[in-house]
């Protein structure tokens, strides 16, 4: 079976609603990466009503189907 990843400019995904297993978390906010690796290593969520004022870091591997024309991505977590 072939990888089904794709390349994606990341700040396209600027903005993209965050939905985790229980309910939407907020937005993507940006991005924290290895620069000696070149790997996003975390996602910077800001999380609105949920935690007002806090930004969380998820790590890339929870991060599931990208879905661009909603502009969500979808949280492997609750």
């Amino acid at each position: 079976m072939q990888n089904q990843q794709q390349l994606r400019n990341l700040d396209a995904l600027l903005g993209y609603g965050l939905g985790a297993q229980d309910g939407n978390i907020g937005s993507c906010k940006d991005f924290l990466f290895d620069d000696r690796d070149w790997k996003v290593r975390y996602v910077v969520a800001d999380t609105r009503k949920w935690l007002p004022g806090r930004k969380v870091l998820l790590s890339p591997i929870s991060i599931g189907p990208i879905d661009v024309i909603s502009r969500a991505m979808k949280i492997e977590l609750t």
